[in-house]
């Protein structure tokens, strides 16, 4: 099992903010856009077929231009935590991203503060006792932060972090749910609105996931064959939620409930 961390932490400049521009031709309109540029274009629109549309999420430009600072970034009272849960064993990979919302020129960003991934392999899975240690280092560091996780992946190791005190929310993935993720990342970096850690490993999967419509409307990330996408999932979870909680002060809950409203 390999884990990867950034051990530094160096401010370089802001993230490059730019107006956010039309959203991919068919992410949140009524109808396509009216061009041909792709045999994807013109089937739909000449032909009045439905086929699937996919391209990237993003161009590596866009991701550059996010890179604002180096290694991981302390603490600091005030800002509101979240930390985001990814978990692959063999196959894919597990990856804790925590990151907290800002204001730069009157917009806000989402700031990567740290990620960490552990790579597992047929002969040595991801180790979850080693997961879950530096959730708890990550809990205690950074004021308490919710974790946000997907419920089909980290049932267990959810229920013994909650036994610690450790404050979990699951995050339902359905079809609506994803797509909301992926609407939310595509925003943001189209928009420059991410102030991302100088790593090239996340650099490059971001620059690599591609935005593929599975249905009218039904949209995702996903990632090329021999690829994988769990640092993006794993910073989409808290990206949403930074966006979605309360303005102002800590992020509030429901009272009697730990699963948050996709």
């Amino acid at each position: 099992m390999r884990v990867t961390r950034t051990p530094t932490n160096r401010r370089l400049t802001p993230p490059a903010l730019a107006s956010a521009p039309s959203p991919h031709p068919h992410l949140g309109q009524e109808s396509p856009k009216a061009d041909l540029d792709t045999e994807v274009d013109f089937r739909r629109l000449i032909l009045n077929e439905w086929c699937e549309g996919s391209g990237r999420l993003t161009s590596l430009d866009d991701v550059r231009a996010c890179v604002g600072h180096s290694g991981v970034l302390p603490y600091e009272p005030g800002n509101r935590y979240v930390m985001g849960l990814d978990i692959g064993l063999v196959n894919d990979r597990t990856v804790l991203t925590v990151a907290h919302a800002d204001r730069f020129d009157d917009a806000t960003v989402v700031v990567v503060d740290r990620q960490d991934v552990w790579e597992g392999s047929r002969g040595a899975a991801v180790d979850l006792a080693e997961v879950e240690a530096a959730i708890v280092e990550c809990w205690l560091a950074y004021g308490h932060p919710p974790l946000v996780f997907d419920p089909h992946q980290a049932a267990a190791t959810t229920q013994r972090l909650r036994k610690r005190g450790v404050r979990v929310e699951a995050y339902q993935f359905t079809q609506a749910s994803i797509g909301r993720l992926a609407a939310t990342m595509y925003q943001l970096l189209a928009g420059r609105l991410l102030d991302l850690p100088d790593d090239e490993a996340l650099v490059d999967e971001l620059a690599a996931a591609r935005l593929e419509e599975r249905g009218p409307g039904v949209w995702r990330i996903d990632h090329d064959r021999g690829a994988h996408d769990d640092r993006v999932i794993s910073l989409a979870l808290c990206a949403h939620r930074l966006l979605t909680a309360p303005s102002g002060g800590r992020l509030r809950f429901h009272a009697d409930s730990e699963e948050m409203e996709p």
